[in-house]
Order: C-alpha cells, then structure tokens, then sequence
C-alpha cells in the first residue's frame, strides 16, 4: 500500500499474484495477475504491464482522485510503509529496526491513526510532539517517532513516482526537541579484564570477542562453525579471521546492519586462541549456542551474565515478574552509566574503537573492522583494507588492550616493509 500513489500492490497469496487497489469509490479491490512460479508466471516487465493494464481498465491511471486521497488513512498508510521498508529490493530495513518502526507506528496510531493522511500536517506533528513531551519521553525518541511519521506521509507516491502529499516539513514551528550529546559510556580496559574474568565460559569468550572485535553483538551471534558461506557469518580454522556475512536478531539471521558490515575481522592471535581453546573438537553448529542448539538471545545474555556481573559496583535491587507475581532481584550491574543506567554491548564496541585509534591503527583498517561506511571519496579510492597482509599485521600489534584470564599479552611489531629490509 506504499504504493497507493501507484493505485496498487501485488502481493502473493496461496501461490498467486494478485494486484490491490482503492477503486474510484473507495472500496479495496483484489484482481489476480499471474502464478507466483512456473508456468505462467510473468517477468518482472510483463508483471509491471499486466498491473498497469488493470489499472487502466480500472480508469485509474494519472492524478489520484480527491476522493481516494481524502480516505486512505495514517494507519492504512503506515502498515503498507512498513511492509515495504522490509521486503524491498534496494536497503531493507533490518528485523530489529522494523521492531522499532512498529512500535513507533502503534504508538503514532493511537494519536492520529484515523486522520487522513491528507490532513497530516506541520500542526499535526507539533500535536503529537507536544503528547509525547507530557508523557515526558526523550528527545531522541520523540524525534526518531516524528522520523517515522514523515516517512508515512512520503510513502505515497503517484504513478511517476512523485509524492502524492508533499511536506515542508518546520521543525521550529512544529517545536521538535534538539536531541542533546548522547551517552555513549566504553569499558575501559581494566572493566573489559573484570567482566571477563568473572564471567562463566561461553560468556567471558563472548565478551573477549567484542571487546578484541568491535563486533555488534547480532554479527557476534551469528557466528557459525564450518566451511566459509555466503549465506553465514563464519570464523576460520585458525580462527585468526571472521567473515561477517549475516547477523542475528532474536534467533533468526538476517542482512547485517549495512552492505559496509559484510566484511573480514583480523583478530590478534591471542584472542585466536582463547576462542580455539572454547570451540575445542566442535566442527558445526553455533559459536554461541543455547543448550537448545540456538543463538543466544540478548535479552538472556543482559540478564544472566552481563547485568549481574559485580566489577566493583554496590549491588541495588530491582524487581522480576515470575509467573505472575513481583519478585525482588538483586543487580550487580557490570558499569552504570553517567545517569545511573546500566551499559550494553556497544560499550565493547566503543572500547575497541578507542583502542584502535589509541595505537595507531589506519583509519582504512579502524573503519573496515568495525563496519562504518566510507566518509569521503578518497576513502572509496583507497584500497588499503585489500591488503590482507598488512591488515594481519596491524592486527596484531594493535594487540586487544586488555588481558585474557592466564595470558601473558605479547605485543609485535609491525614489519618492516621489504624496501625497508634491503636498505
């Protein structure tokens, strides 16, 4: 329904194809166009022909009637954005951020679901901003939720493709917050040595990997023994290499982050071997397996290993629901943050940024291990992170900035360089 402005959208059901429509008068209209594979199915060319046929038929090509634009409401417009955010070709949104965007959709429903989309206005976003701030939500949040009703209203195109509600969007006279510096607390070195240190196995190897990685903990996750796979996040025999290809959300994998999170990690041969040591005789399956056989969630991982970790904090109680009834909880959070809240794998993440830069290391090569995209045209020139060689080799004299439990951490240099040798 993101193409609504298009007057259509072809969806599968029991096999076929059928086209969706808002007729003149309004009402929804399904019309079959092809099987969805085999005999009879139609190219992408003559499935786009065979749509705009029936629309023609249906007298439905050029401007959307008054009519028609005037019903489609924020709640129809929203969903079928949705949709189309997740299943379209170029940039899909990834599963946990189309967790975000329906929270966000249910939360703008109950305030403007009915409105016509027509009627989403300046006035309406100021509307919504002033609820949200009286419910005395972020400034963050309240911009990411007006984010998504901007793209509700953009959604709704004509058929060449122009915005059937076109906005200009003031974000003074609507009074959008102004989001404020962020917390963005990273473990220090002497945190990340504690937290793996007093973590249970498969836990302080986690740990070990993100904070000597940088890894997001979907693409950690998602890591699989095996032969390397286009269609998995893998890690090689030696385990002096990870080929991120997938991540995980829930137990489910998908399409990392970005096209710039498929890459290669080139771990310090220490770390390579304290997770050799973990992986001992297994040859498939997970790295980080439940005792069920599956990923394990973040959620779990939050809550049994990370939070309660005690790394020279004072315990406070907080409170669990268990079947139905309030137990008290005692937390040793792992660091607490400037505002008291407690520190996610990210903090690994920034750790590991720092350390990178902290030694040294070619911006090239920060940027490629991490995941980050390109910034300027020079850095699409650059070749550097081909250089596998050279990538090892700053692997390791970067070294991880923290200590394994029982390993003396040895630092080498860079080689020289061949030219450099002989003179």
């Amino acid at each position: 329904m993101s193409n609504i402005g298009q007057l259509g959208t072809v969806y599968k059901a029991s096999g076929k194809l059928y086209l969706r429509y808002t007729a003149k008068d309004g009402s929804k209209t399904s019309v079959f166009l092809c099987p969805a594979k085999g005999e009879g199915k139609l190219s992408k060319g003559q499935l786009e022909q065979r749509k705009l046929e029936v629309l023609k038929a249906a007298g439905l090509t050029g401007e959307m009637p008054e009519e028609i634009k005037q019903g489609i409401t924020f709640r129809d417009a929203g969903a079928a954005m949705l949709h189309q955010y997740v299943t379209r070709k170029r940039n899909p949104i990834s599963s946990a951020t189309a967790r975000g965007y329906s929270s966000y959709l249910a939360k703008l429903d109950s305030l403007i679901g009915d409105l016509p989309l027509a009627q989403v206005t300046n006035k309406t976003a100021k509307s919504v901003i002033e609820t949200l701030s009286a419910e005395e939500l972020s400034a963050k949040t309240i911009t990411e939720i007006i984010s998504v009703l901007k793209y509700v209203v953009a959604s709704v195109l004509d058929e060449n493709g122009g915005e059937v509600y076109p906005r200009q969007w003031n974000h003074d006279f609507m009074d959008l917050p102004i989001i404020g510096k962020q917390s963005q607390p990273a473990f220090t070195p002497e945190q990340v040595e504690k937290i793996v240190g007093k973590a249970q196995a498969r836990y302080a190897v986690l740990y070990a990997l993100l904070a000597g990685t940088g890894m997001r903990i979907g693409e950690a996750l998602a890591i699989e023994l095996g032969p390397q796979s286009e269609d998995a996040t893998t890690i090689s025999g030696d385990c002096l290499t990870i080929y991120v290809r997938k991540s995980v959300f829930g137990q489910k994998k998908q399409h990392p982050k970005t096209e710039s999170a498929i890459r290669e990690i080139d771990l310090d041969p220490e770390l390579a071997t304290f997770i050799k040591g973990y992986i001992g005789d297994r040859k498939e399956g997970w790295l980080f397996s439940s005792d069920s056989g599956k990923p394990l969630l973040q959620r779990n991982i939050l809550r049994d290993s990370l939070h309660p970790l005690e790394v020279g904090r004072k315990a406070f109680q907080s409170y669990r629901t268990v079947k139905g009834e309030s137990v008290k909880h005692i937390l040793f959070p792992a660091v607490l943050g400037a505002t008291g809240e407690k520190i996610g794998f990210h903090a690994f993440r920034r750790f590991r940024a720092t350390h990178l830069r902290s030694e040294g290391v070619p911006e090239d090569f920060v940027m490629f291990w991490l995941g980050h995209k390109e910034k300027t045209i020079t850095d699409r020139y650059s070749k550097m992170k081909e250089r596998l060689e050279l990538r090892k080799e700053w692997a390791e004299k970067a070294g991880l900035g923290f200590k394994l439990p029982g390993v003396k951490v040895v630092t080498m240099a860079v080689k020289s360089s061949k030219k450099e040798s002989a003179a």
